[in-house]
């Protein structure tokens, strides 16, 4: 996993199929059920198959990795020797005449992120470096179109103040690289592991955020298709107040008349909808993932689970696609009637009921914390990222393409 001041993407992993036979449930029932977070790996159903997907980590020699930790996304062993090697060759490098890598932040199953300088301009900015060739069954031809419409989407949402700054994609015979605004602040999701839950006010502004991002990708006919906390960042504006603003849009996936439904589903389990896992959905599932955030925020807990640890891939499921949402006290003790009715609203099964993000933007509650926040970054001057909190209880950050 990444740093959490950039695009915290972990491995991808198939998720299980409901219609499996009687024999392929039986030739599997005895094996160990593999945790839903922190996989980095792409795995077929029920862990029958294993195969290492970890971008230039792949690449390097290391030392043998059992069956059993690849299963559980555990990252083979990387030299100190190995890491000081590649800092050496990448620090100073100039990419495509303009980008100068000086620091490597953090890195994923995608590559690796470096804190660089724009010489042109002078601007400290963040740099995702993609190797054109990750795994044999992905042709670069595949890798770098993907990259590309990833760049191409970024730029299309630049007018919203509530999405990171896009500077340009560059690229080599060996790598991909994505240039961004370097932004100070943590990732939602490190606050919410640090605080636990929100309040009202924080998780109000947080929503109205997020659901900014979303109204203008729908706008553009584009599903977001992986909303979650660890994709936004925290960056310092006036009068001591924040902003959250989207940092990745690698899984996302246009929309259009000729193609009205997305049947390729990608995300992150936990806050993928149910027509996600049906792999018919549009532009209303980025809507059930703001709902499971707003749950979070304001209860301290995911929907449909007490807590991630020891949580299977087939528990996900029926959680997501059975369980009723939690709106009692136990779950909702002095959290106000208005912000529970907007939570419903967003985590109903039904997606077209599902209310739309410019029609929970425009809620009294949302507007009666957001609707006068000065959110100008005329007057912030950006330094670096935060470094990525590790905590062992991770909520959303596998990130997966389902089968």
């Amino acid at each position: 996993m990444m740093a959490a001041a950039f695009v915290a993407v972990g491995g991808r992993a198939a998720y299980c199929q409901p219609n499996r036979s009687n024999s392929y449930v039986a030739r599997n029932r005895s094996r160990p059920a593999v945790p839903v977070t922190r996989l980095g790996v792409q795995a077929s159903a029920l862990g029958s198959r294993v195969e290492r997907h970890g971008g230039d980590v792949a690449k390097r020699k290391t030392g043998k990795v059992s069956r059993d930790a690849v299963a559980v996304g555990l990252e083979a062993p990387v030299s100190i020797e190995s890491r000081e090697a590649e800092r050496r060759a990448v620090e100073g490098a100039l990419v495509g005449g303009r980008y100068r890598l000086e620091a490597r932040l953090g890195e994923g199953s995608f590559g690796v992120v470096f804190r660089s300088t724009d010489v042109v301009t002078g601007e400290a900015v963040a740099v995702k470096r993609i190797p054109r060739m990750t795994s044999p069954k992905r042709p670069a031809e595949e890798k770098s179109a993907k990259v590309q419409e990833e760049a191409r989407i970024f730029s299309l949402v630049q007018d919203c103040a509530y999405v990171c700054g896009f500077r340009g994609l560059e690229t080599d015979d060996e790598y991909m690289y994505l240039a961004m605004e370097l932004i100070d602040g943590p990732s939602l999701d490190d606050v919410l592991k640090l605080r636990g839950k929100l309040s009202e006010r924080e998780a109000a502004l947080m929503i109205h955020d997020i659901l900014q991002v979303v109204s203008i990708c729908h706008g553009h006919g584009v599903c977001h298709s992986d909303v979650k906390p660890a994709n936004f960042l925290y960056r310092p504006i006036k009068n001591g107040e924040r902003v959250l603003k989207a940092i990745d849009f690698g899984c996302s996936q246009q929309v259009s008349l000729a193609c009205p439904r997305l049947s390729v589903a990608n995300g992150t389990p936990l806050y993928s909808s149910p027509e996600v896992y049906n792999r018919c959905y549009s532009t209303e599932a980025d809507l059930w993932s703001c709902g499971v955030i707003l749950f979070r925020a304001l209860t301290g807990k995911l929907p449909f689970w007490e807590s991630t640890k020891g949580l299977t891939r087939r528990m996900v499921v029926d959680g997501v696609m059975l369980e009723p949402v939690p709106m009692g006290d136990d779950y909702w003790g002095g959290v106000s009637q208005e912000a529970r009715d907007l939570c419903a609203q967003l985590l109903n099964r039904n997606r077209f009921k599902r209310i739309s993000a410019n029609e929970a933007i425009a809620l009294p509650w949302v507007q009666q914390y957001a609707g006068s926040r000065d959110v100008s970054m005329d007057t912030c001057v950006v330094s670096h990222w935060s470094a990525r909190n590790t905590s062992s209880d991770n909520f959303d950050e596998t990130d997966v393409v389902f089968g």
